[in-house]
């Protein structure tokens, strides 16, 4: 039960924190690029972040969505008790 439920908000968190890094790495090329200034208007009463700020958010954003799926992934696999069971039952079916 508090598997399913740490799994569950692993996903959320994957989804929430690669989307907001993506808008991040894209943020990053338009300045790059010059589509966008840095200081100049960006969206409604906001302003363009500088490079290294946008760049580094990137950055942490995607350590820790890294993080999260490696976490979701551990959550994701048969712990070592559930295989042991199942060799046991498997072994105990071909005795029979």
């Amino acid at each position: 039960m508090i598997r399913n439920i740490a799994r569950v908000l692993c996903t959320g968190i994957i989804l929430i924190m690669g989307s907001l890094t993506g808008m991040m790495f894209a943020i990053a090329i338009f300045i790059v690029t010059g589509v966008l200034t840095p200081g100049g208007p960006m969206y409604v009463g906001s302003s363009t972040p500088p490079l290294e700020s946008v760049l580094q958010d990137a950055g942490i954003g995607f350590a820790v969505t890294a993080i999260f799926v490696y976490a979701r992934q551990k959550l994701s696999a048969p712990s070592q008790i559930r295989v042991a069971d199942m060799a046991s039952v498997s072994n105990r079916i071909d005795s029979d």
